[in-house]
């Protein structure tokens, strides 16, 4: 008897001690869900009245049945459309489609479990799906809870023995409501740099464009009379004007122009006793006025000029001007042309006694370029 009792209690330990030398099993597998696209994982951004798109992954972890098969497989969906009202309270619909979850048939344990896999693993199901904001959320940020218990995901197992599919473990993904961005009403922002406003340059003389447009939607359109980089037109003596037109990706449309002359030599202004504008020369009616100036063709001096002409018209005696000075020197008479060499030249302009009283815009013309000069006639 006691032999018989020495055995069962020998037995029953070396039945206890292979229980012990068992491994633990596990008895499911874990869905596991995150946000794929954003920079900062599992976060989107959103604008207060808007919505954005995203893509939740789905993969799974663990253990489940052997008996679990693609064709008898464990299923999961998920949301695809969520909202957040007033209060910031988040609240989804629209499940997807059903995704299988099944045993891989490797890493099986003796409890009949093995590795769980999925259509395409190791790489996530991918779903699309979205978020909207009233325009009354305040702007914070909030979070969007995927669980089975949160009741965002759904399962399904067959019924079978052995570890299951289950989603124990909650996804946060954080929800950053911003507020909107300003709409866009304004073309885009243009800068000529090339030519700059009220320039000068000498007949074919090479310049070549700059300029730039800039938008926070987008440029679509920034076109000038030729392309950046390219040479503006220097080919005549005259006035001209350069312009850009751009048009941001909104339709909102821009345009700059920037005016610029084209003389045939380097005239670097009236020299004393007229001051160049933006300064007003005081001087008396009717008397003449020596009008003083040196030409030069790319450094050297003009020799050749044959005559000019002279026209005034009438100005404010305020506007665009700063500062007067009067005219310190008159000259005997009215004379032509007086070439002085070294490309110096004179020609003496008699006002008239009409003058007297009245601005006036002095213009000389004929040496390539019409510079001028501002003055006010007194009695």
């Amino acid at each position: 008897m006691r032999t018989y009792l020495r055995g069962k209690v020998t037995l029953l330990f070396m039945t206890l001690g292979l229980l012990l030398a068992v491994p633990a099993v596990a008895l499911a597998a874990e869905l596991f869900t995150s946000e794929l696209d954003a920079v900062t994982p599992n976060a989107v951004t959103v604008e207060q009245g808007g919505s954005t798109n995203f893509n939740i992954g789905m993969t799974a972890t663990g253990n489940i049945a052997s008996t679990i098969t693609r064709s008898n497989a464990s299923t999961a969906t998920v949301d695809t459309a969520y909202s957040l009202n007033n209060t910031g309270a988040v609240s989804g619909s629209t499940p997807s489609s059903a995704f299988k979850f099944y045993s891989s048939g490797t890493g099986c344990n003796p409890g009949g479990n093995c590795d769980v896999t999925w259509d395409g693993a190791p790489t996530p199901y991918s779903v699309e799906a979205s978020v909207s904001v009233a325009s009354t959320t305040p702007v914070g940020d909030y979070a969007l809870v995927l669980s089975d218990s949160a009741n965002t995901t759904d399962l399904t197992n067959p019924s079978v023995s052995g570890g299951k599919l289950s989603d124990t473990t909650a996804t946060t993904i954080t929800v950053h409501v911003v507020a909107p961005t300003p709409s866009d009403t304004t073309g885009p922002d243009i800068t000529i740099t090339t030519p700059p406003d009220n320039a000068t340059y000498l007949v074919n003389e090479e310049v070549l464009a700059d300029y730039a447009c800039t938008d926070p939607s987008g440029v679509e359109t920034c076109a000038g009379p030729v392309a950046d980089g390219a040479a503006i037109n220097t080919g005549s003596v005259e006035s001209k004007s350069f312009t850009v037109n751009a048009e941001d990706t909104l339709g909102n449309p821009s345009t700059l122009t920037h005016n610029y002359t084209v003389r045939r030599y380097d005239f670097a202004g009236f020299s004393s006793p007229v001051d160049n504008p933006t300064v007003l020369n005081t001087a008396k009616a009717g008397q003449a006025i020596p009008l003083k100036w040196r030409l030069t063709d790319n450094g050297s001096p003009v020799t050749d000029l044959a005559g000019v002409t002279v026209t005034a018209v009438t100005r404010s005696c305020t506007t665009g001007v700063e500062g007067t000075d009067a005219i310190e020197q008159y000259a005997a008479g009215s004379s032509g042309l007086q070439n002085l060499g070294d490309g110096y030249y004179q020609f003496n302009w008699k006002s008239p006694t009409s003058f007297a009283n009245s601005c006036k815009t002095l213009t000389i013309n004929g040496i390539g370029v019409q510079q001028q000069a501002y003055f006010q006639f007194k009695k």
